[in-house]
């Protein structure tokens, strides 16, 4: 076969059979520019702009020459953008083979400030949703929406948008109907919006069992009770960036742990179905493998793993029923996060405080998680410190979960949980085995079962407090016995004095903690007797506290 195509670009010899084969050269060896793509380890697609100079192309990453636009374009895709950490060996644009290489798996990267949400008019409600949300007909099944929507139709209804007017990034959209030709005559003019009741109904309660309109997040911010509060912090709806993040693994990355927790803490969870929304005041996080978290949530037909078909990739809010009750959780693929302790937004509700308290309401695909902007500038600090080992330098014992078992392995105590800015104070978090001995709501003088859990709680706080600033956690004798002769007559003293009778031998003064298996079942009682007083002091004590904190904040807001 004869070569009739010859190149001729700046002096190149080259010849060819057939004139494709020439446009795919020249492309190849002399296009000036080129527009490539290529995906990095986290799942982003990146854009860059290849200019050749002095026919040369140049890597953007790691400023490798190329003669060809397709051995930069193959290096770039297999490099996936961290190139510029590797050392290459013989990579050129031949098929020459390379020596290997170790290149460890590259950590993961996230954005310190994420995308705000859209609120241009295309996030606004869509035609057949406005029907929805004017008819309030959220929870009815498909067909039941579209037969309203025909009815309307056929009565020649059209649904408008009220649209708040304010300074807040969040403008709450309500649905109303009127006739068409109505809905001509509104379009650009400006109206105040009273409602009109029959006369038997004027002194009906308005309560929002009946008429929930808060559908939306703009909706929430604008009706809510802590509207002032809410105003003043930035959300964002969880985004692939933030979805990663809860899905790193702990192994790879052990401050993401603690990332994915201060991250969490304080957003809000809306269920746009029926309108509730709370703010999740404190959470806990577990690992998903016993190699890094002893209290894994084991697996179960009703566990928090998410499902393919989750709104948020590899996250999924639910509701898991366990023997303790039903708990809401956010479950990703590496860990869970445990909430214990929220505060109604829609409507005014006392605070909830322990793990079964906080579910009612959930238990649908319909909500919606928002994160707050400032835990997420937060959690990045956290992310990017290699070496940390708590959420924050202060109250570092309330930042230990709420377990009853397992206190012989070093995961029981890891520094974990994370409240919100209206839960910041220690006293405005959900009391654990470690922290009912410095609840200030004291026992009356007949209480002696509070007394003596506060004396349980006492050896709790002891030990951890040994395991957290000791390299060699040791338990002293002396110390429980303290403990044991200032406990009242009770269940709790008697677990004392098995510690005290079965973990000391007679001339031991003192013993490990780690990996002491029969102290750990001593204490596994122990904590067992303490539940139903945490319990107690939560609803009584810390809601209130709870409680006291927003109504000093809102009035500060008012003043």
């Amino acid at each position: 076969m004869t070569k009739d195509f010859h190149c001729g670009f700046d002096d190149c010899a080259k010849t060819f059979s057939s004139f494709k084969s020439l446009e795919n050269h020249q492309y190849d060896y002399h296009e000036e520019d080129y527009i490539t793509s290529y995906q990095t380890p986290e799942g982003l697609d990146v854009e860059v702009k290849l200019v050749r100079e002095n026919n040369i192309l140049r890597c953007p990453c790691c400023s490798k020459e190329f003669v060809t636009y397709s051995a930069i374009r193959k290096h770039l895709q297999a490099n996936q953008g961290t190139c510029s950490q590797k050392t290459f060996v013989n990579e050129d644009d031949s098929s020459a083979t390379s020596d290997l290489i170790h290149c460890p798996l590259p950590l993961p990267s996230y954005e310190v400030s994420p995308t705000a949400a859209n609120d241009s008019q295309d996030s606004r409600h869509t035609y057949d949703e406005s029907f929805i949300f004017a008819c309030q007909s959220m929870e009815e099944p498909e067909s039941g929406k579209a037969k309203n929507q025909w009815i309307l139709e056929t009565l020649k209804m059209e649904p408008i948008a009220l649209i708040e007017e304010s300074d807040h990034r969040h403008k709450a959209e309500y649905n109303a109907l009127t006739h068409a030709n109505n809905a001509k005559k509104l379009v650009g003019k400006r109206f105040v919006c009273q409602p009109i009741l029959p006369p038997q109904k004027r002194s009906r309660s308005m309560s929002s069992e009946s008429t929930n309109t808060t559908t939306s997040f703009a909706n929430l911010v604008h009706s809510s009770p802590l509207r002032s509060i809410l105003a003043k912090r930035d959300y964002f709806e969880l985004d692939d960036n933030v979805c990663r993040l809860l899905n790193s693994d702990w192994d790879q990355t052990p401050s993401a742990k603690y990332a994915c927790a201060q991250a969490l803490a304080g957003c809000i969870m809306l269920n746009e179905r029926t309108g509730r929304a709370i703010l999740v005041n404190t959470l806990e996080i577990y690992g998903r493998q016993k190699t890094v978290d002893i209290h894994r949530e084991v697996p179960t037909e009703n566990g928090s793993i998410p499902l393919p078909s989750t709104l948020y990739k590899h996250v999924m809010p639910c509701v898991v029923r366990s023997s303790d009750g039903d708990k809401l959780t956010i479950g990703t693929h590496t860990m869970n996060a445990l909430i214990t302790s929220t505060l109604r937004l829609d409507e005014n509700e006392e605070p909830n405080v322990g793990p079964s308290a906080c579910s009612t309401g959930f238990n649908n695909a319909a909500i919606r998680v928002f994160a707050d902007r400032d835990s997420w500038s937060k959690a990045m600090s956290l992310l990017s410190d290699k070496d940390t080992k708590q959420l924050e330098p202060f109250n570092l014992l309330h930042q230990l979960r709420q377990i009853r078992s397992h206190f012989h392995d070093p995961s029981t105590y890891l520094l974990v949980r994370c409240s919100s800015f209206l839960a910041e104070p220690f006293c405005c978090q959900p009391l654990t085995v470690f922290t009912l001995a410095s609840c200030d709501q004291g026992p009356t003088k007949s209480d002696d079962q509070q007394t003596a859990s506060k004396a349980g709680s006492k050896l709790f706080h002891d030990i951890a407090a040994k395991v957290l600033f000791e390299s060699i956690p040791l338990l002293p004798l002396s110390l429980v016995k303290d403990i044991a002769q200032g406990c009242p007559p009770s269940k709790v003293k008697d677990r004392l004095a098995d510690v005290i009778e079965t973990s000391f031998a007679s001339t031991t003064e003192n013993i490990t903690v780690i990996g002491n298996r029969d102290l750990n079942s001593h204490l596994t009682n122990l904590a067992s007797l303490l539940s139903s007083d945490i319990s107690k002091a939560n609803k009584s004590y810390v809601a209130r506290n709870i409680q006291t904190r927003v109504n000093t904040i809102l009035n500060s807001n008012m003043s």
